[in-house]
């Protein structure tokens, strides 16, 4: 943040809007449970979850991330992905890639979004974020060493392809920001029948996922700056899970941080820029209660961020 003549009493001037978002982030609190696994990066680069949130930039933008999940685990699940957008006026075009692999499975998933913004009152935004694309499935099945050798559920190779798409909401302001999306709409997996295998797609809601996020920045001094933020994912016939977010900021450079998920994991994280529009960021992640086994994962990200000079938009509290 740029300007050093705010103070901890006019940085919440807006209390009623504060006071809203620190109450869902209180709420959270009370939540319980566990969920699919998820990247701890997108408090730096929130498209990553929500198409919306490319509403807050106003110039181009790009990140790219690798997550490597329990790393003493033979085919524990790796994810690399990268996103651009493009901001044009109240516009925004943007487009991501990713590539999931756990075991013998994997996932490659192409999406495109179109975002729009509009003010609803002074510096503050709401955007609405819409994508499609699609996703190319592969099962190696032929790779599990079976302990029978005439098991036939084991013989195979199979992919398909399938369409996929995702919406956001994301309202933000300069202290705040809310967040809505529902990542995928499109469930898929490959039905086996006696080593034959074949792609099965499904647009019901109880596959859905919502995801709920929110976060504010609080100033502690003129070189520290603090933010503070939630994720709360909600599934059917699945217990809800939350991430937990703090993180400080010191003189707009160096920010380190720690993250905590009722899925029992636990992350501690440092990011640093390397100029002003280049960010990298480093997390170490810690598992507990997984298998009896006390195990760890690392994630890097590096984000690339223009910034337009008297720009009227105010972009989301972030790294």
């Amino acid at each position: 943040m740029k300007n050093k003549s705010r103070t901890g009493n006019s940085y919440f001037a807006d209390n009623k809007s504060t006071l809203f978002v620190m109450f869902v982030f209180v709420f959270a609190l009370n939540l319980k449970g566990q969920n699919q696994t998820d990247l701890g990066h997108y408090m730096f680069f929130q498209p990553i979850i929500n198409p919306a949130a490319a509403g807050s930039y106003e110039a181009f933008a790009n990140a790219m991330y690798f997550r490597k999940q329990w790393v003493s685990v033979d085919g524990a699940p790796t994810k690399f992905g990268a996103y651009a957008l493009l901001p044009v006026k109240n516009n925004s075009f943007s487009g991501s890639f990713t590539q999931e692999s756990i075991g013998v499975h994997f996932r490659q998933r192409l999406m495109s979004v179109y975002t729009y913004r509009i003010k609803v009152a002074d510096k503050k935004f709401l955007s609405f974020g819409i994508g499609g694309g699609v996703q190319f499935l592969e099962s190696k099945f032929n790779d599990v060493v079976a302990h029978e050798k005439q098991d036939n559920e084991f013989i195979n190779t199979g992919s398909f392809v399938s369409p996929d798409f995702n919406f956001g909401l994301y309202y933000f302001s300069k202290k705040y920001y809310m967040g809505f999306s529902i990542p995928g709409f499109v469930h898929n997996e490959f039905i086996s029948d006696n080593g034959s295998l074949s792609g099965k797609t499904d647009y019901q809601i109880k596959y859905w996922n919502y995801y709920f996020h929110t976060g504010f920045l609080f100033l502690f001094s003129e070189k520290v700056e603090g933010n503070a933020s939630t994720l709360v994912r909600i599934a059917t016939n699945v217990p809800i899970d939350v991430d937990y977010n703090l993180q400080f900021l010191f003189r707009e450079t160096i920010g380190i941080g720690f993250s905590f998920r009722t899925t029992k994991e636990a992350l501690v994280f440092l990011n640093t820029r390397i100029s002003k529009s280049i960010m990298f960021g480093y997390s170490y992640h810690i598992y507990f209660e997984v298998g009896r086994q006390q195990l760890s994962g690392h994630e890097v990200i590096m984000s690339f961020n223009l910034k337009k000079p008297n720009s009227v938009i105010i972009q989301t509290p972030r790294f």
